[in-house]
């Protein structure tokens, strides 16, 4: 897939996943998907969407929630919570200042293949994405995309606020940078909007060779984000880390999780971007059997 696929298709497992919940607002007229979520009276525009400045840019899909939309204009109105899937960014080192600022600089980025693997069903969309693109004035970008269906009846905490939670895990690398470069963005309408994540991982998963079992964690996510995180609102089910430096433990390798009785399977996904300034982490998506939740 390709950065405008990738926006598209997000927009189509949404439709398919959950029809009787989404309305069409706009497909592709003005370079963007935009849907109606009934259940919460909100707005979600999927956009390929790109920014560029003297020492950064970025390639990427923003996806916002608004509480009403601009049928005049075509934009998001009202109170907005957005945050970025980056496939692509122009790196603050060495940097051309004229690397990222015309549009035939976008398409070109826009229309690059890049990795991609999904899993999606009415629970959620789960999305990897690796950019293996790696140049003296780029970070290419990797990441955990997922978008989830947590409905108050099963919540923690009951906030009264929408029942999506959207967090993305961008990583980068760049060159001259020995330092992991990251970046958790959380959009919980209507509550929680930061570039800090409104989630928290106990530990990453590691392999024992005692008993040959991978012991790991859900991370959870909460009413109040960024360093503070002491009203929980729930676990989620469906993603975790992974230790990257278990050498048990290698991308692609599946894990299987045994939830009374239902086995339910995760693939190991690689998010290193480059030899540079590879993550010392992995991350464990959805392969098959994902958790329901009850009452979604």
């Amino acid at each position: 897939m390709n950065t405008v696929e990738i926006a598209e298709e997000i927009y189509n497992l949404l439709l398919a996943e959950r029809p009787a919940d989404f309305t069409v607002i706009e497909e592709h007229q003005t370079n963007a998907w935009v849907l109606y979520y009934e259940p919460d009276r909100l707005y979600i525009q999927i956009k390929p969407d790109w920014q560029w400045g003297l020492y950064f840019g970025y390639v990427g899909v923003h996806i916002t929630c608004s509480s009403s939309w601009d049928f005049n204009l075509y934009i998001p109105a009202g109170t907005e919570y957005y945050t970025t899937i980056v496939t692509f960014a122009h790196a603050a080192y060495n940097a051309d200042p004229s690397y990222l600022d015309s549009e035939a600089d976008r398409d070109n980025w826009w229309y690059k293949k890049i990795q991609c693997a999904y899993y999606s069903d009415s629970y959620g969309i789960h999305l990897w994405w690796r950019n293996p693109f790696v140049t003296e004035v780029d970070a290419s970008r990797s990441g955990l995309f997922n978008l989830e269906f947590i409905q108050t009846s099963i919540r923690e905490y009951n906030d009264a606020q929408s029942d999506i939670f959207i967090n993305v895990v961008n990583h980068g690398s760049t060159f001259n940078d020995t330092e992991e470069q990251y970046n958790r963005v959380s959009a919980r309408p209507f509550n929680y909007n930061s570039t800090t994540a409104m989630w928290s991982y106990p530990y990453m998963a590691f392999y024992s060779g005692g008993n040959d079992k991978t012991y790991f964690k859900f991370p959870w996510y909460y009413y109040d984000g960024g360093s503070t995180k002491l009203i929980p609102i729930f676990q989620t089910k469906r993603w975790f880390y992974i230790y990257k430096r278990d050498s048990n433990l290698l991308p692609w390798d599946i894990i299987t999780w045994n939830d009374d009785g239902v086995e339910r399977q995760f693939m190991i996904m690689d998010c290193a971007t480059g030899t540079e300034a590879a993550p010392s982490w992995f991350v464990a998506m959805p392969y098959s059997s994902a958790k329901p939740y009850d009452g979604v």
